[in-house]
């Protein structure tokens, strides 16, 4: 019989390298500091300028928000102001214009002027005397008035 032959095999290297972390080792640059931190170094000065460009931005807001109420204010004060002025000069206005339609009604109603206008333009000859002339209450005048108006009424039969 032939012997059998026994072929054992030797464990073979791959040829396929193995990864490992590569945590923990540096990589070489020219200048002292790495990539990574140069990276790092930017990205935190452009978070620093961000932030800083919020609160600035915020702020600006906020002071263009309180500009604008107080500038709310003003205009209402300045509005309430120009309002009291012009009713103090309707008050004065409505005043006056009673005043002088008083003194039109006195002119009208005088003595010399309506004895004048009947005797130019009615024919008529003046009184001896000057009438007199009654003033009457306005409430007594509507009292009266009413108590004629029941007394005018028919009454029913």
């Amino acid at each position: 019989m032939a012997k059998a032959r026994r072929v054992t095999t030797s464990p073979r290297k791959s040829t396929r390298r193995r990864r490992t972390s590569t945590a923990g080792r540096r990589k070489k640059t020219s200048s002292s500091k790495t990539v990574l931190q140069v990276k790092k170094g930017v990205r935190n000065a452009v978070y620093g300028f961000y932030s800083i460009s919020l609160v600035f931005l915020l702020l600006l807001m906020g002071s263009v928000a309180f500009l604008a109420y107080q500038w709310k204010n003003f205009q209402i004060t300045e509005y309430s102001k120009e309002i009291q002025q012009l009713k103090a000069e309707i008050l004065r206005l409505n005043s006056e214009k009673s005043r002088r339609e008083a003194l039109i009604n006195s002119e009208l109603m005088e003595y010399h002027r309506i004895a004048r206008l009947a005797r130019e333009k009615l024919g008529l000859k003046p009184a001896a005397k000057e009438p007199v002339i009654l003033s009457v209450d306005k409430n007594k005048l509507e009292y009266y008035v009413q108590k004629d108006a029941k007394a005018d009424k028919p009454k029913p039969e």
